[in-house]
């Protein structure tokens, strides 16, 4: 397992969708701003993968996997 695995998402800011492919197997995990978790998914190697985030209040996420972060603002 790579840690420093190429993770592409998109948009970002979202709204009720988000687009995640990764360059290898790969697990996310998503936090609010607070640091909850709130999910953990594992994505497959290099397919892009549909998640419907319109429950999820607005807000600045991130996205965690390995030792690296992306920050996600949702609308």
């Amino acid at each position: 397992f790579d840690q420093n695995a190429k993770v592409t998402i998109y948009p970002n800011p979202a709204k009720e969708k988000l687009f995640i492919t990764t360059e290898q197997t790969t697990e996310l995990q998503l936090h609010n701003s607070f640091g909850k978790l709130i999910w953990t998914r594992t994505f497959p190697q290099n397919q892009e993968t549909t998640v419907d985030i319109d429950h999820l209040p607005p807000g600045i996420y991130s996205l965690k996997w390995g030792n690296r972060a992306q920050k996600l603002v949702i609308q």
